[in-house]
């Protein structure tokens, strides 16, 4: 009879009986092994050491990352509980904290525009737009990046008058997105009075009154850009 590796039976038990599987105890080791990869997006090598066979070593400790994972683990316990406690409530009836709560799919849980503002730091604009629009490709319609337009436009708002370049590369992308994104157009056009290039500024605000003609904020940063002949 051939010897059954217990880490490969647990799964396929795991795989053929999930309604059994739910009905067990929630401390079951496979059970949080198997949440934690999910909420991590991972596989069991992320973890654990896989050999030159391709097979799973559970056992070893040579991973620095199941280090990580026990700490994080014992983290995610010591919250519960001291949730449990403030709330009073009993067992099983506070709110408990995950690994999903935090991870959401990705093993370094990260705001998006931090994620996109360290790359235009070291690798410039064109690498965060590509790494934005390949984040939405994979990510979108998921909890793991908030890509609606307020973060991303927060961000270029912040960078119009440091790095003009980089918030207009953003605001660009993020009008293929949201081509009604009045409020892009507001932030380039402060990206190009800090280039000193008043007529793009210009044609920003005017594009924006395109889509918000009655927008009051855009008139009265064009009247301070548009040439006024009665002005002294």
């Amino acid at each position: 009879m051939k010897r059954i590796v217990p880490g490969l039976l647990l799964i396929v038990v795991a795989t053929l009986q999930p309604r059994q599987a739910a009905a067990q105890d929630p401390n079951d080791p496979l059970l949080n092994m198997q949440a934690i990869a999910q909420a991590l997006g991972v596989q069991c090598s992320y973890c654990h050491v896989r050999q030159t066979d391709n097979s799973t070593d559970f056992q070893a400790d040579t991973n620095p990352k199941k280090g990580i994972a026990r700490q994080m683990i014992a983290m995610t316990r010591e919250i519960n509980a001291r949730v449990q406690a403030a709330s009073g409530k009993a067992a099983g009836q506070a709110a408990n904290v995950h690994c999903l709560t935090c991870h959401r799919g990705t093993p370094i849980p990260q705001k998006l525009t931090d994620i996109i503002f360290r790359t235009l730091r070291t690798k410039g604009p064109d690498a965060a737009v590509a790494e934005y629009k390949e984040l939405r490709q994979k990510f979108f319609a998921r909890d793991t990046y908030d890509f609606s337009e307020q973060d991303l436009l927060n961000l270029a708002q912040r960078l119009a008058d440091s790095r003009p370049d980089d918030a207009i590369a953003l605001m660009t992308m993020n009008l293929e997105f949201n081509p009604k994104s009045t409020r892009s157009y507001i932030v380039m056009s402060r990206a190009y009075v800090m280039k000193r290039d008043n007529d793009m500024a210009i044609a920003q605000l005017r594009k924006a009154l395109e889509i918000e003609p009655e927008n009051g904020i855009v008139k009265g940063y064009l009247s301070q850009l548009e040439p006024n002949p009665n002005r002294r």
